[in-house]
């Protein structure tokens, strides 16, 4: 499936913050992870939107865990939850970049 720009424009937001992503699933508590969790709020929401507007390969998966992400940067109830989260959406995004580029 060729993935649209909405789709990639989607994947790199994420990208652009896996630095701080990785941070916040190996942080303490949501506490030590909030000046983290705010910097990244809205791009990462912004690139769920994209993502969910688009058309590509891992799109249900990438929304799955994206609405844990999302839900859990504003509901701050289980830490736990939101760092596997975090881990799966980055696998994920590293599994579409080897995809797209093997194409």
């Amino acid at each position: 499936m060729e993935a649209s720009q909405e789709y990639l424009f989607g994947l790199g937001l994420i990208r652009k913050f896996e630095e701080q992503l990785r941070e916040i699933a190996q942080a303490e508590s949501f506490k030590s992870a909030k000046p983290l969790i705010s910097a990244v709020r809205h791009p990462v929401t912004g690139a769920m939107a994209q993502i969910k507007e688009g058309k590509g390969p891992l799109r249900e998966d990438l929304l799955r865990v994206l609405a844990t992400v999302v839900s859990e940067f504003r509901e701050q109830r289980d830490f736990e939850s939101l760092k596997k989260a975090i881990e799966e959406l980055l696998t994920l995004v590293e599994q579409e970049q080897h995809s797209s580029v093997e194409s």
